[in-house]
């Protein structure tokens, strides 16, 4: 079941001055509510669930029998509807102007529809974001190969049907210089940037940089400049060719996003997410240090290795066996930007232990934690979640293992429960009933040394000898008396 938060919120906007945002509550009776604000105010919900298969019984680990895997998929959903005040931004659009961007983005289409290339797709989208701006935004455009150029003869401009002319100029060949591109955008917010405007550069590529020599790669140095300008980049990595790992960091390095375009028609999508980025914004990234999704698994919880639909920043094995998965709210993917932007990641497990009710995480420990647009800290849990696991042994029918039987009640002790030095004796054993025994003055006992004897037995050995002795002297005394 899903969680939320609700809180007031200023936020950033795509479309022009500083934006107050005031979100309509929608209701949701089950949803579990973590106090910060009035009913009317926006909330982030998160829910973690099992996406494959449709009922979560799976067969133990090893145990040879199909499915023994589970996908489980973590989705943070912003809620609610801004009224817009608008902050106006500086946005640079940079292009890869490489020759592979003639190239279909799926080269063996499926049906009868004919290949989407990737230029054609550039163009659209960029074209369909600056008829989003609105004066005082302003926008530049970036392109680049083995070089990087700005377009036209100026810096940022209002200029927006311009900018869409010089689109036409946009003309694939030649390799990668992502290097050059970073040069351009720093150069480009040093020389014209308004720093009352929010910076923004958004880096579309479509493969890994190809013109290889060192003094070409894009470097530390260059990385933290464009941080201290204030420039977020925004990458887009566009089809399977493209280098990850690169656009990942650019964009976290600077607290921005990075994308992932697989199929055409996510490409202007993207655009417009990262245009509702700054529209619909409910929520940041929380204080630094601290991770914004944190999913803790317990030991009988094992990873798939490479199943990530999107790899978390670190992983980290705890002493007793399990696993923590941290994500931070700059490397998170989003999807169906546009419409209310979820963020997404799934990943397989399989489980080395039965039952019917299996924890697939630790209930309390697993959450996740941003921080509101008002600066307030949140943090909202993940409900509990478990899976139904079978065992499986050779020549047995498939059925769940049986529970444990209950372990036995401790023994209870004799003689009101108090432990004893030594096992009480049974008087009847070790006293001989003795005739009497005339003493000295003709008068009868009959308590015998034995008696004496008996009662010692809680002695140590060497006291027990030492008053047996004793004992016996004065016996023979009184005897003899």
């Amino acid at each position: 079941m899903a969680r939320k938060v609700r809180f007031s919120a200023t936020v950033p906007l795509a479309t022009g001055a500083l934006l107050t945002v005031l979100l309509l509550t929608l209701s949701n009776g089950s949803a579990q509510s973590v106090q910060g604000g009035s009913d009317d105010l926006p909330w982030l919900e998160v829910e973690k669930t099992v996406t494959s298969p449709n009922v979560p019984t799976v067969w133990i680990q090893g145990s040879g029998k199909e499915p023994q895997e589970l996908e489980v998929t973590i989705t943070v959903s912003p809620r609610g509807e801004p009224v817009r005040k608008i902050r106006p931004q500086d946005v640079a659009l940079v292009l890869d102007e490489s020759g592979s961007m003639e190239d279909p983005l799926n080269p063996n289409p499926q049906g009868e529809f004919q290949p989407a290339y990737k230029d054609e797709l550039a163009y659209d989208s960029v074209n369909m974001y600056l008829s989003n701006l609105m004066e005082p935004d302003r926008g530049l455009l970036i392109f680049f190969n083995e070089d990087a150029r700005i377009v036209g003869d100026h810096y940022f401009t209002t200029n927006y049907s311009q900018l869409s002319d010089e689109l036409d100029q946009f003309s694939p060949l030649g390799q990668t210089n992502l290097r050059s591109a970073l040069d351009r955008v720093n150069h480009a917010f040093e020389t014209d940037g308004d720093p009352t405007h929010q910076s923004i550069a958004i880096i579309l590529s479509d493969g890994a940089p190809t013109f290889s020599r060192p003094e070409h790669n894009v470097t530390t140095d260059q990385v933290n400049r464009t941080r201290e300008l204030g420039v977020e980049l925004y990458t887009i990595g566009l089809g399977n060719d493209h280098d990850a790992r690169l656009l990942r960091w650019l964009a976290a390095s600077t607290g921005g996003q990075y994308f992932f375009a697989r199929e055409s028609e996510d490409l202007e999508r993207i655009y417009v997410g990262i245009s509702e980025l700054f529209i619909n914004l409910t929520a940041g990234t929380p204080e630094e240090g601290v991770p914004m999704i944190k999913d803790v698994l317990p030991p009988h919880v094992h990873l798939v290795e490479d199943s990530f639909s999107i790899p978390p920043d670190r992983i980290i094995r705890t002493e007793d066996g399990g696993t923590i998965l941290i994500w931070n709210g700059t490397t998170i993917s989003f999807v169906n930007p546009g419409g209310g932007i979820d963020m997404k990641m799934s990943y397989r497990v399989t489980l080395s232990k039965v039952g019917d009710s299996v924890d697939l995480h630790r209930p309390g420990e697993s959450r996740l934690h941003y921080m509101d647009v008002n600066g307030t800290s949140r943090t909202v849990s993940f409900d509990d979640l478990t899976a139904h696991v079978l065992y499986y042994a050779k020549g047995e029918a498939y059925v769940p293992v049986p529970p444990p039987p209950p372990s036995p009640p401790p023994p209870t002790l004799p003689y009101g429960g108090q432990p004893l030095l030594a096992p009480p004796p049974e008087m009847s054993t070790l006293i001989p009933q003795a005739p009497p025994v005339a003493g000295a003055m003709g008068a009868e006992t009959a308590l015998p040394y034995q008696y004496f004897v008996a009662g010692m037995m809680g002695l140590g050995l060497a006291e027990r000898i030492r008053h047996r002795k004793v004992i016996l002297t004065k016996h023979k005394i009184a005897l003899r008396a």
